[in-house]
């Protein structure tokens, strides 16, 4: 036997952080040769299980999508289950650095990845300005590539 704790998701599947409404904790136990990342398990309780969507197994350490749910008996329930890998490990993948390629947002784009998705044109821009206090006897030319912005 082991401790399931079952959720209704309000959130797509596709999105790292999810809505979740705790609905009920229930101890269930899974069917022979039932794999970790796609179990299923039997719980027993009553019908308020079909309302739910998704589960959490703490022996597991894993969220569970609830794909299927079956009425073995009077109060026995088949939660047939695929592992939500998003919301499981969601803290490793916020922690992860990365030079993002693709964006949604076409204002914040990295204009020196070249994936040819975007004209990028190389027009010079010279920009001067005078020295306050001038020059003594040497002189030094100064030049800068790229933004200021971070993006």
């Amino acid at each position: 036997m082991m401790q399931i704790e079952l959720y209704k998701n309000m959130s797509e599947s596709i999105r790292l952080s999810k809505k979740l409404e705790h609905t009920l904790s229930l101890n269930g136990e899974l069917t022979t040769e039932s794999s970790i990342f796609t179990p299923s398990i039997l719980v027993e309780g009553d019908s308020d299980i079909m309302g739910c969507n998704y589960l959490y197994v703490p022996e597991f350490g894993r969220y569970y999508f609830i794909t299927n749910i079956t009425v073995v008996r009077t109060d026995i329930y088949l939660l047939n289950c695929r592992c939500d890998v998003l919301y499981t490990y969601r803290e490793e993948i916020r922690n992860q650095k990365a030079i993002i390629s693709k964006c949604a947002d076409y204002k914040s784009f990295n204009t020196y990845l070249d994936d040819g998705t975007f004209r990028v044109y190389q027009d010079a821009e010279v920009v001067t300005q005078e020295f306050p206090n001038g020059f003594s006897s040497e002189s030094f030319i100064l030049s800068v590539a790229g933004s200021s912005e971070v993006i």
